[in-house]
């Protein structure tokens, strides 16, 4: 919408709320007063402000033909309430990755053959024949100390484990 025809948009507002408004000034004087709020309210607010729904809301509240005050005092909170959500924006497009020279190929290669060689290193090291508990739980408390210390781990301080005999009961 151009600005001529915003303003024209405005104007048109303008005059029907005088329209619904109890006697105001008439003729020129009136004339002269909607030219003014138009121009002012023109570059305060959006051609989307002006509707139908906006007009009934100043419309509402105005027992006479509002002053500038007045308007924007209505006018603003209800478009603040109304206005349009802006467009989201697009989803962010990702970089291409840039094209790897040969000398960091070359290194990523070795990086990768040194990687795969150390665990196939930790792999032998490992005896296959020992079975390896499930959890903790599964554990002796020796075992338990023991995988601790390999840790380089401080274990719990748990106390010894004692058992209390708990004497039958006869129901006689």
């Amino acid at each position: 919408m151009t600005a001529r025809a915003h303003l024209e948009a405005v104007v048109r507002w303008l005059n029907d709320l005088a329209t619904i408004s109890p006697p105001a000034p008439g003729g020129q004087e009136l004339q002269s007063r909607i030219a003014g709020l138009a121009s002012l309210l023109a570059g305060d607010f959006p051609p989307a402000a002006f509707s139908r729904d906006s007009f009934k809301a100043v419309a509402r509240e105005c027992k006479f033909f509002p002053s500038y005050a007045e308007v924007c005092a209505i006018l603003s909170p209800w478009w603040r309430q109304h206005r349009p959500l802006p467009p989201l924006l697009p989803e962010p497009m990702p970089e291409p990755l840039p094209e790897r020279t040969p000398e960091e190929i070359v290194h990523v290669e070795a990086l990768v053959r040194q990687t795969v060689a150390a665990l196939q290193h930790r792999e032998r090291e490992w005896p296959e024949s020992r079975e390896l508990p499930t959890t903790w739980k599964d554990m002796t408390r020796a075992e338990l100390a023991e995988a601790y210390k390999r840790a380089g781990i401080k274990g719990p301080d748990l106390p010894k484990p004692t058992f209390r005999v708990v004497p039958a009961h006869n129901d006689a």
